[in-house]
């Protein structure tokens, strides 16, 4: 909710650099946050920004927006959320992303994840998950795949912010399974909310791949969204729910097992968000 101070029918411009006493006398309800944005506004705006105050205090008032109102909302938004959390605005949603990131290594370490096994991450994104697997892992155990150019850059950007360059994770730009090689085989593959962004032939690209890199007694981990029901769309990626049985004909094709372990609320997953009622598969390679 915007503060009192920014929002109200009828203005009169006053000072463009007001007492602090006085605007925080005129906006007591406000946040300290909102208070941190109304100081800025106020006090130390230029000239060419008047502050505008209320006729009236009383808060029934308070109705229509100012002109400024818009950049103000959006400079309030980049001081609540900080520059890790507007930086995953590119692969989720910004209020949840502190929970996807504990969720994934929580579960990742209930699963035996060691820090020598060499660990894949398919669609590593903003390193939202990342940063901790890479954090637990011994240097040059990582290697994170992602699509996006401008996401892999805004990647390095956490890395760095997280002071773990140091752990050499590779980084890799990749729109093309069936040419991309790896000069080594990894323990652990991670597909976290990625497999149901992908089309189906790119899903089936995605987990040869894995087949052909997984270690014998790998694993590989993925959420996808069972069930019938039409493709969807998320910042140009479709959205896919397919029946298990989809994906244990593309693991078999490409030498892999599939096992349900359940839904991602079963497994520790925040059970109030509406993704909750995934199921989280493992696949391994096929016995002799």
């Amino acid at each position: 909710m915007s503060p009192p101070c920014l929002t109200t029918p009828t203005w009169r411009a006053r000072s463009p650099r007001p007492r602090s006493a006085e605007v925080a006398r005129r906006c007591p309800p406000c946040s300290a946050l909102s208070w941190r944005l109304c100081s800025i506004t106020s006090s130390c705006a230029p000239a060419t920004l008047p502050c505008f105050l209320p006729d009236s205090e009383d808060p029934r008032m308070l109705k229509s927006p100012i002109p400024i109102r818009r950049p103000l909302r959006r400079a309030l938004r980049r001081l609540k959320l900080g520059a890790s959390a507007t930086r995953h605005t590119l692969v989720g949603r910004p209020e949840v992303w502190q929970l996807k990131r504990d969720f994934q290594i929580a579960f990742l370490r209930a699963q035996g994840l060691a820090p020598d096994d060499r660990f894949l991450d398919i669609g590593c994104g903003t390193l939202r998950g990342g940063i901790p697997v890479i954090e637990h892992l011994h240097a040059g155990r990582y290697t994170g795949l992602e699509v996006r150019a401008e996401v892999i850059a805004e990647a390095w950007r956490e890395l760095e912010a997280a002071g773990l360059e140091h752990k050499d994770p590779r980084l890799i730009q990749n729109s093309d399974f069936d040419a991309l090689g790896l000069d080594h085989r990894v323990d652990v593959a991670w597909a976290f909310s990625v497999l149901f962004h992908m089309t189906d032939e790119i899903a089936g690209a995605a987990i040869s791949f894995v087949g052909r890199h997984l270690a014998p007694q790998g694993r590989c981990f993925a959420n996808v969204c069972l069930g019938e029901a039409p493709d969807g769309s998320w910042q140009g990626f479709p959205v896919v729910t397919r029946p298990l049985r989809f994906y244990e004909q593309l693991a078999e094709t490409a030498g892999l097992t599939v096992t349900p372990l359940g839904r991602l609320d079963e497994l520790g997953h925040p059970a109030h968000l509406p993704d909750a009622s995934q199921v989280m598969l493992e696949m391994t390679p096929r016995k002799a």
